[in-house]
């Protein structure tokens, strides 16, 4: 299978390793997930995606409720 191979390589006693820089693992993406997941910055985007994925929920059970007691 191609997925226990992959995890063969890229683990090592269940424990996740980064992927090397000749396999496409790029410096810039990490430097920018550490930007945007730490710090103000990253409390407020988890704060603004928290409140995104509330207000969903509650519209999608606004919207069942109203046809379901329509």
């Amino acid at each position: 299978m191609i997925i226990s191979d992959f995890w063969q390589k890229y683990s090592a006693e269940g424990v996740w390793r980064k992927l090397p820089h000749s396999e496409g693992w790029s410096p810039r993406i990490e430097g920018i997930s550490k930007q945007l997941c730490t710090g103000t910055l990253g409390i407020a985007m988890k704060l603004i995606g928290a409140l995104v994925i509330l207000s969903l929920v509650f519209i999608i059970g606004y919207v069942t409720g109203y046809y379901i007691h329509k």
